[in-house]
């Protein structure tokens, strides 16, 4: 049974219908992003404990990485490749210090 916040299935699906194939006239694509930068901060947070989520603003222009710890979740919202690449980095570096 989902639970009272999420939406039913048959929202959910709608929505990745309605978004197409061409996500890059959205703006922001992580498929241009390094992927050892991205598997990296995977590995280093997840390795820690933590969870790391990734995503878009909802108009499409920035990238959201989120990383749960302890219950709290810190967000961090970026508005280029270069930004989204340093904070994953520094992610990592986080981890290994």
């Amino acid at each position: 049974m989902p639970s009272k916040h999420e939406k039913p299935r048959e929202l959910r699906i709608g929505r990745w219908a309605a978004v197409g194939h061409d996500l890059k006239s959205r703006g922001a694509t992580y498929a241009e992003c390094d992927p050892k930068v991205l598997l990296d901060a995977v590995y280093a947070v997840t390795n820690f404990g933590d969870a790391i989520t990734f995503g878009l603003t909802s108009d499409g222009g920035a990238f959201y990485v989120g990383v749960l710890s302890g219950g709290e979740v810190t967000r961090f919202y970026l508005d280029s490749l270069e930004r989204l690449e340093d904070t994953l980095q520094g992610l990592v570096a986080a981890v290994n210090d």
